[in-house]
């Protein structure tokens, strides 16, 4: 089984790319903790439209994103996990990355270019970037550094350069030659 992390700060696609698997693929099955696609993947989290904050984000946990992870069906072929708390290197983070379950790996850490960030932000909400989302950022870099020290695959991806679909074909593509 593959786990697939996908990381970035506010308002680079993350939840887009992960709705757009979802539209892609199909709803087989979908509860507040998890959505089966047609094909066994596994996207952590809630994806209703209607919904701000998603996916894992919503969990609030990574303990409970943990737990949620133990209770996926085990004809599951990928696990998506989409947040930006999970872009740390703690206990329970890698406790997740590393379950018995999973023999590959594969980080996609989202990007964009500061001008399109700042125009993302101030479209969804009306603000612009804090002192928070800079230390965000060198924290998710942090991240990055220390799961390449220990062995994960990563790609990055400039979701400004892309489409959404773009992207989502990046990821899947990626996905398929692990």
């Amino acid at each position: 089984m593959t786990i697939v992390l996908i990381i970035g700060a506010w308002c680079v696609g993350k939840s887009t790319a992960v709705r757009n698997i979802l539209s892609k693929f199909g709803v087989k099955y979908a509860n507040s903790e998890y959505t089966m696609t047609n094909n066994n993947y596994c996207i952590i989290g809630n994806y209703e439209l209607d919904k701000v904050v998603v996916g894992c984000d919503a969990l609030h946990s990574t303990k409970l994103i943990g737990q949620i992870v133990q209770r996926i069906p085990v004809d599951t072929q990928v696990v998506i996990l989409e947040s930006i708390y999970l872009a740390t290197t703690g206990i329970n983070a890698i406790n997740i990355l590393f379950q018995e379950k999973f023999d590959k790996h594969l980080v996609c850490f989202l990007y964009a270019d500061i001008d399109i960030t700042k125009q993302r932000l101030m479209q969804r909400s009306g603000t612009t970037m804090t002192k928070n989302y800079q230390k965000k950022i060198r924290g998710l870099l942090n991240t990055l550094k220390r799961y390449k020290q220990i062995g994960l695959p990563i790609i990055s991806i400039d979701t400004g350069k892309y489409g959404k679909d773009e992207v989502v074909d990046i990821i899947l593509n990626k996905i398929s030659t692990l």
